[in-house]
């Protein structure tokens, strides 16, 4: 099986070059661009390694910073499907200094390279080799968790004060933004069928302040929470 990365780097044209480096490489990847997508990604399933830019917006559109780098490391290392996944830091200019290297390699970085990262492919080829080393040591291999798929044949129940999901408890009149959601997206055709409802429209029913972008974030957000609790179940 290829080994597969996840890049996580809003620039396009870096992130083009990353990706053609791993094709060359030999490797599959799939890449975003934010700490939302980034979240919704180490999610639905694991990597072999990720590549992680520091300076990245919460979500598209936004101001890039370094703490949202940071707090991507840290969602990755608590997260159920990449917490041992190797995460090579890749950082320009101007932010390499060497606190900032000790910073993220506390925080769980395996590597730190800097841009125009000349020794990229080498810190890759290191931290397969460690992980290669661990497994030899006893521990079983890490194989990436495969992807998460939809749920084809679940039935939602929606009572009065709550919503199931398969017997599952998953909202709550009290879960805000996503209840209301929910309810709105219970609405039919006269024929029966689901009635479209693009994220704009939503937010503009439910009378959104931040538009679409209120209704990713709950949905995002649900979704982690519905993920957690299947996998309990």
């Amino acid at each position: 099986m290829k080994p597969i990365a996840l890049i996580i780097e809003d620039d396009p044209s870096i992130r083009a070059s990353i990706a053609d480096r791993l094709e060359s490489f030999g490797h599959d990847y799939e890449a975003v661009g934010s700490q939302n997508e980034a979240k919704e990604r180490i999610e639905r399933r694991g990597f072999t390694y990720i590549l992680l830019d520091l300076e990245l917006p919460i979500r598209f559109g936004r101001p890039p910073s370094i703490p949202t780098g940071k707090n991507i490391l840290r969602d990755i290392r608590t997260s159920s499907r990449n917490k041992e996944t190797p995460v090579i830091v890749v950082t320009a200019h101007g932010h390499d200094r060497p606190d900032l290297a000790v910073d993220v390699m506390k925080a769980g970085a395996t590597d730190f390279v800097k841009k125009p990262f000349d020794n990229l492919e080498l810190a890759i080829r290191e931290a397969l080799q460690r992980t290669d080393n661990e497994n030899d040591a006893g521990s079983s291999p890490r194989i990436p968790a495969p992807e998460l798929r939809a749920l084809g044949d679940g039935r939602m129940f929606f009572q009065r004060d709550e919503i199931e999901l398969e017997g599952i408890p998953i909202c709550t009149r009290d879960s805000g933004t996503i209840w209301r959601v929910l309810q709105l997206l219970r609405e039919r055709k006269a024929n029966g069928q689901p009635k479209p409802f693009p994220g704009k429209k939503i937010a503009d029913v439910l009378g959104l302040g931040r538009g679409q972008n209120a209704v990713c974030d709950a949905v995002s957000a649900f979704r982690r929470r519905v993920v957690q609790l299947l996998g309990e179940a």
